[in-house]
């Protein structure tokens, strides 16, 4: 057993599952909370929350990303443009890593723009809700992500 492949195919897993559960629970849970909450006391948790989560969820998307490229190239088959271009399991891998960065670079645009946007003194509310909306491209994308995992794990 390669041990290697192991714990960066372990720790791909616990920042994917950590960052794919943040966003769940940040639409389903924190949102919905959040949405009801009066405008000051919105404005003050949303700015927080954005804040932390740049703290936390940027690092651990960035670590998820970085270890499932290692896991496709070193610690993995794809090391040549044909088997990347030219296998099932290849054009998924690619699918689900440029999936993975607009993903992340999406949900990170989304966090600084509502921050931005409340800084300036946006209306509170309408911000809140735009992004969540947004949260939902987010989403779709984790979507993509999980299908193509599953997709590598049968070959495909």
């Amino acid at each position: 057993m390669d041990w290697a492949v192991v714990v960066v195919q372990w720790l791909h897993m616990l920042f994917g599952i950590f960052w794919f559960g943040g966003a769940l629970f940040g639409n389903f849970v924190l949102g919905p909370v959040l949405i009801k909450q009066p405008p000051d006391r919105m404005r003050e948790l949303a700015l927080l929350l954005g804040e932390q989560g740049d703290r936390v969820i940027l690092p651990v998307a960035t670590l998820t990303i970085v270890l499932g490229f290692l896991r496709g190239t070193v610690f993995g088959p794809v090391r040549s443009i044909e088997f990347l271009f030219g296998t099932a399991y290849g054009i998924t891998w690619l699918v689900a890593l440029l999936t993975a960065i607009g993903t992340l670079a999406w949900g990170s645009m989304t966090v600084r723009t509502m921050r931005r946007a409340l800084l300036a003194g946006a209306d509170i509310t309408g911000s809140t809700g735009t992004a969540l909306r947004n949260a939902g491209i987010e989403l779709l994308g984790f979507a993509v992500i999980l299908s193509c995992m599953v997709l590598m794990r049968f070959g495909l």
